[in-house]
């Protein structure tokens, strides 16, 4: 392994060690040598399903610039939850995630397929979904030259791709900074969003249970901050306050990454979420922080 910029080799490693030692605890802390080796396997891969992007499926429309009154908000509303699953305005839509979102398309943690993400998008009405997802993965930093986040967005937009992005990319992110890494975390942000122009972004809170090291959950509240600035520059921007929504109890002893119950939570929330963002029938959310219903 090569080292592409200070911290890259360092953090990659951790990442995946760790997803991989999350995955020998088994899905749903079963037992299961042979499903424990599928899911690092799979961690150490890209993962990418979706149908052909030739499908004439038309795209959501373009976001309106938000008024002055849509600014980042300080906190997410508390109003009363609706008791029905809301619908989206987005079609079609594209998932890029780190290790943190393998568990949510994997036949070992969610066996059940309607638990995983593409069933949970179609769920709240997108019709086409494409995944891409890749243990140890960051924005700007590669794992044995596998295409990083930005390049997996380049690659989507490359073959046509015209719809809604949801983003499951930061934890990596602050870990490579708090390692020495130069690139910050607006530049991080910035060569997604100025790639997908004015198409609708879903953009994920992050959190740990760490305290300490390149994954201490301070490092997430930082990255997390200057995600929800980033709505200012970009008003096609919705944050989804994960961080705020996710239980302590779904996450493995890593306290990086989820369980199988943590997953099927992540997947139901992520795409209920989309629909609050960017809802069938209405303008997007005014706000820049949405959560889920």
């Amino acid at each position: 392994m090569r080292s592409l910029a200070l911290g890259t080799t360092l953090v990659a490693f951790v990442a995946t060690s760790t997803l991989s030692a999350s995955a020998m605890l088994g899905p749903s802390a079963r037992d299961d040598a042979e499903a424990a080796r599928a899911t690092v396997d799979s961690a150490a891969s890209i993962i990418v399903t979706g149908p052909d992007l030739a499908d004439p499926e038309p795209a959501p429309s373009s976001t309106p610039t938000p008024s002055a009154s849509a600014a980042p908000t300080a906190a997410p509303s508390t109003a009363k939850r609706a008791t029905t699953a809301p619908t989206t305005s987005c079609r079609r839509v594209t998932h890029i995630g780190d290790s943190t979102s393998t568990g949510l398309i994997s036949t070992d943690y969610l066996p059940k397929p309607a638990d995983r993400i593409d069933a949970q998008y179609r769920s709240v009405g997108a019709v086409k979904v494409w995944t891409d997802i890749a243990g140890a993965r960051s924005i700007v930093e590669r794992y044995k030259d596998q295409p990083n986040a930005a390049e997996a967005v380049g690659s989507q937009i490359a073959k046509g791709f015209e719809g809604c992005w949801v983003i499951a990319m930061g934890t990596n992110e602050a870990a490579n900074q708090a390692v020495g890494s130069r690139i910050d975390s607006r530049e991080r942000i910035d060569r997604v969003m100025s790639q997908v122009a004015d198409r609708p972004v879903l953009w994920l809170t992050v959190k740990t249970l760490r305290t300490k090291g390149p994954y201490a959950d301070k490092g997430m509240r930082a990255w997390n901050a200057e995600l929800v600035a980033a709505c200012q520059r970009y008003p096609n921007l919705r944050v989804y306050d994960w961080a705020q929504q996710v239980d302590d109890d779904w996450y493995i002893s890593d306290g990086i990454h989820f369980t199988s119950a943590g997953y099927k939570q992540r997947a139901r929330l992520t795409a209920h979420a989309l629909a609050t963002a960017f809802p069938a029938g209405s303008a997007p959310a005014p706000g820049c922080i949405v959560t889920a219903p």
